[in-house]
């Protein structure tokens, strides 16, 4: 028996190749592909399909008003939402809504077309991870026998052991969840790598104590198609990739701190939070807009440029906060440029994140990274593609700031707040590289054009 498909996303090149991935099996056929979701509620409609593939968020109609819809107007056609944005709150408004399946766009093909075919034989298929992360968050529209069976699943654990701990039959479980492959047929997506729900530990996304809660705006879409392209190399290059703390990122606007080892790592980066639905407007030196191709694609990814050393670097300090304020997540390396240290150690840095901060309120998420030094090295050229690198990046929790707010004008409370910035940093590094850091750190060179 063929399952009839609709697929439904509005970056084509994604769609494309999904749906080319999905037409590889045997048993599924797509029958219509939408780019909006009045688009995608017409054609099923139109084509009657038996499960719908949405993507969260569409032009016109989202994922979880087209899922209403056919509920009420097409109730033979089951909906599973794929998305990059796998937030708690979404998959509890999607379950509320009378979606079957909720997996993120870093699922394999063949973990899509599983939970194509659990949905299509009445059963409910939800990422694991996700699902404990939402239990752990509050009330959830889960029963209590699904809830035991993900939260087992997100542990690791296999299906004959849920299966026996939770009284149910093996396909029963594999019915209810399915662990996610570890590697990604989808472009894009969110992945919290490394995570898994622990007793006691909340789950409540951290905010600045003085934003306000503002949605994060979908990016331009040549953001998107340039993640999308480059994705994949990224993906090629750095293996196995060892990247974490993607339960520290807020929701809404905050602060990316971070060190840098070379000109890859910005990649390393993006790519970790682009998987984790964060599109981060990225402060770059102005050089790069001299470029005719790259000097594009920074204007079209909204990046902001900074005039290091003169006195047109605080224009930069304020299009990040106006960045914020729009509620985009803001990305920067305090130390200015790839550090100078000769073990690879953050070096001092600058207040301009500091600055920020205390300025606005952010939440500062500290992130360590290592490995992108061996594709490029820090100093002289080079480009090393294989064999691949392992890739750490690793989020700690928010930097308190708290009881420097109100001395946000202080230069004391600049340096101060940036010694806690970095010595965060240099923490999470030296347990990602099992060594000591330096106990003072290297002092940074004038900047020299």
């Amino acid at each position: 028996m063929t399952i009839r498909v609709l697929l439904a996303d509005d970056e084509t090149l994604i769609r494309d190749a999904v749906a080319a991935l999905l037409a590889l099996q045997d048993d599924l056929e797509v029958v219509a592909v939408a780019g909006s979701g009045d688009e995608a509620l017409a054609a099923a409609l139109r084509h009657q399909p038996d499960v719908a593939l949405l993507d969260l968020q569409m032009p016109g109609l989202d994922g979880l008003e087209v899922a209403e819809r056919l509920a009420a107007e097409l109730p033979s056609c089951g909906s599973v939402i794929v998305t990059s944005h796998g937030r708690p709150g979404y998959l509890r408004r999607a379950l509320e809504t009378g979606v079957r399946g909720f997996l993120p766009k870093t699922s394999s093909a063949q973990v899509l077309a599983e939970a194509v075919r659990t949905v299509h034989r009445g059963g409910r298929y939800v990422d694991p991870e996700l699902a404990a992360e939402a239990i752990a968050a509050g009330a959830s529209p889960l029963t209590a026998r699904e809830s035991d069976v993900l939260e087992l699943a997100a542990d690791g654990a296999p299906v004959e052991e849920i299966a026996a701990r939770a009284h149910l039959s093996p396909g029963t479980v594999r019915n209810t969840s399915r662990p996610p492959s570890p590697s990604s047929a989808w472009p894009t997506g969110t992945r919290r790598s490394g995570w898994r729900a622990s007793a006691g530990g909340s789950r409540r996304r951290p905010r600045g104590p003085s934003m306000a809660p503002v949605s994060r705006p979908r990016p331009p879409w040549v953001y998107r198609t340039v993640v999308a392209l480059l994705r994949p190399l990224v993906s090629l290059i750095t293996r196995p990739r060892r990247w974490r703390g993607a339960e520290h990122l807020p929701d809404g606007p905050f602060v990316v701190v971070a060190n840098h080892l070379s000109v890859f790592d910005p990649f390393t980066l993006v790519h970790f939070l682009v998987d984790n639905g964060v599109y981060p407007r990225v402060l770059a030196k102005e050089s790069l807009w001299r470029f005719p191709v790259v000097g594009w694609v920074v204007r079209q990814v909204r990046a902001v440029p900074v005039h290091r050393e003169t006195a047109g670097a605080a224009a930069a300090l304020e299009a990040a906060e106006q960045a914020l304020a729009e509620g985009d997540a803001v990305l920067l390396y305090p130390e200015g440029t790839t550090t100078q240290d000769p073990d690879l150690w953050p070096m001092t840095a600058k207040t301009g994140a500091a600055r920020l901060a205390l300025r606005t309120g952010a939440t500062v998420v500290p992130v360590a990274q290592w490995g992108a030094h061996r594709v490029i090295p820090p100093i002289g050229t080079g480009f090393r593609p294989f064999p691949p690198t392992p890739s750490d990046v690793v989020a700690g929790p928010p930097v308190d700031l708290g009881d420097l707010l109100d001395r946000a004008d202080d230069p004391a409370a600049w340096q101060e707040a940036t010694d806690r910035i970095m010595r965060r940093i240099t923490e999470q590094l030296a347990q990602i590289r099992g060594e000591q850091p330096p106990a003072t750190p290297f002092v940074r060179r004038p900047h020299r054009g």
